[in-house]
């Protein structure tokens, strides 16, 4: 773009920048209209009372079930992934691809390999930063039904 070009996008903006909206109050009755939040219950923090030891014995219970049952689900996935796999034959194709690659490796252009290594080792390092992300969620949203329910 040119000099005059930006000039003219950076008035426009200052122009959209000194502009007002009326809401006639729609932001204060809206926010008025929602509920208070409520603090975050921290369960190790405060004693249990105990009239509520049944309470929390159930949700000890229902947290090893849920816990056992997650266990299940994933090793009936992970046989399922195996059964599939000797069922087609799935190590023919990638055996296919490596012994064709193998073959063909002294013929490669040695720039396209490097790029083809580069290429392979940010997809792994992307991959591990965004497992780390999910590991390391804050404990509020991983346990957020568990205070919920204990409140």
């Amino acid at each position: 773009m040119t000099e005059n070009e930006d000039k003219l996008i950076a008035q426009l903006f200052a122009e959209a920048a000194r502009q007002e909206i009326a809401d006639d109050g729609f932001t204060e009755h809206l926010m008025a209209c929602l509920p208070a939040e409520e603090p975050t219950v921290v369960v190790a923090a405060r004693p249990v009372p105990a009239d509520s030891s049944r309470m929390a014995a159930q949700v000890r219970r229902d947290n090893i079930r849920r816990r056992w049952l997650t266990h299940l689900w994933t090793a009936v996935c992970v046989v399922a992934g195996i059964v599939m796999v000797v069922m087609g034959h799935g190590w023919e194709q990638p055996a296919t691809y490596l012994y064709v690659l193998m073959r063909t490796l002294p013929t490669f252009d040695i720039d396209a390999i490097t790029h083809l290594i580069l290429l392979s080792t940010g997809v792994t390092l992307g991959a591990l930063w965004f497992c780390h992300r999910l590991d390391s969620m804050p404990i509020e949203l991983k346990n957020k039904d568990y205070n919920r329910k204990i409140s």
